[in-house]
């Protein structure tokens, strides 16, 4: 009896302590809510940087209105139109710190193409065949929006104004200039001398660490830098350094810059959303090679 009375007493008492610490966090939970927008002065001098307390990053990921434009991302002379368009700005990566702007507490810096287009080489931004400055008319998938040299770059997409999504352009649109609204690509300059980078650089301007940088952005913002980061850091690591061939089997460098399925190097392909093996590129002397099998 008295061993069963201690074994219903011990199971109520976890029952008890599992009821306790569920309404602990609750609470914890609807104190954080309520308080959300409060002062969060103190915070901000312990961690020595202001802290905006209304970006909740799984938030602003979820809820993002980029329109990444995925079924248009292969086509090359539609990606150049957005990357030549008036209305398209660029957030800027060196060794994965983004550019921003002190005097507007560390808000990522935007850049039109004009401000930043010597630095992504010579023409065409996408569309890169092995003759250089001659944009590929051949639409083979292993050109699709390519680029072969020059810096990283990355379309992150497009946002669409209210009048796009009723509109009959926002369903068959020709060329960038039939979508109203901005649009966002990325560029990363870590082999970009800085006095090559002098021309957009403001004396506010600096590149941020990227996990201080995320505290201090708009929800909008906080997506359009967790996507260029982490696109723009995938395409580094399996980028091909210009100063080497890229249509050789390069030992030397890190596995992940080549093709997994048959270890040739690999470029970017559709507006930096996909890697392609360079062996599949036309013009390219397989000899003695068997065929990749991602072909």
């Amino acid at each position: 009896m008295n061993s069963a009375s201690s074994v219903t007493l011990s199971a109520a008492h976890k029952d008890s302590m599992f009821n306790s610490v569920r309404d602990y966090w609750k609470k914890q939970c609807i104190w954080v809510a309520s308080h959300w927008e409060g002062s969060w002065t103190k915070r901000e001098d312990r961690l020595g940087f202001n802290v905006r307390p209304h970006v909740f990053p799984s938030r602003s990921l979820a809820t993002m209105s980029l329109n990444r434009l995925s079924s248009f991302r292969p086509k090359t002379v539609f990606m150049n139109s957005i990357a030549d368009s008036p209305n398209a700005l660029w957030v800027v990566f060196r060794d994965g710190y983004p550019l921003t702007d002190r005097n507007h507490q560390d808000a990522i810096v935007k850049l039109p193409t004009s401000s930043i287009r010597y630095l992504l080489g010579t023409e065409p931004i996408f569309g890169h065949s092995l003759a250089e400055g001659v944009v590929d008319k051949t639409r083979v998938r292993s050109l699709s929006a390519s680029r072969i040299r020059g810096p990283a770059v990355v379309f992150l997409g497009w946002d669409e104004s209210e009048a796009a999504i009723t509109s009959g352009t926002y369903t068959k649109p020709k060329s960038a200039s039939d979508l109203d609204g901005k649009f966002y690509l990325a560029l990363s300059v870590d082999k970009i001398t800085r006095s090559q980078l002098s021309q957009i650089m403001e004396p506010s301007f600096q590149f941020c660490e990227a996990r201080k940088a995320a505290t201090m952005q708009n929800p909008f913002d906080m997506y359009i830098l967790a996507t260029a980061r982490s696109m723009l850091d995938w395409n580094n690591r399996m980028k091909v350094s210009s100063e080497r061939d890229s249509f050789k089997l390069l030992h030397s460098m890190p596995s992940l810059q080549f093709c997994p399925s048959c270890g040739t190097a690999s470029h970017s392909t559709w507006s930096g959303w996909r890697r392609c093996c360079s062996s599949l590129l036309p013009g390219v002397d397989n000899t003695g090679r068997e065929s990749c099998p991602s072909e």
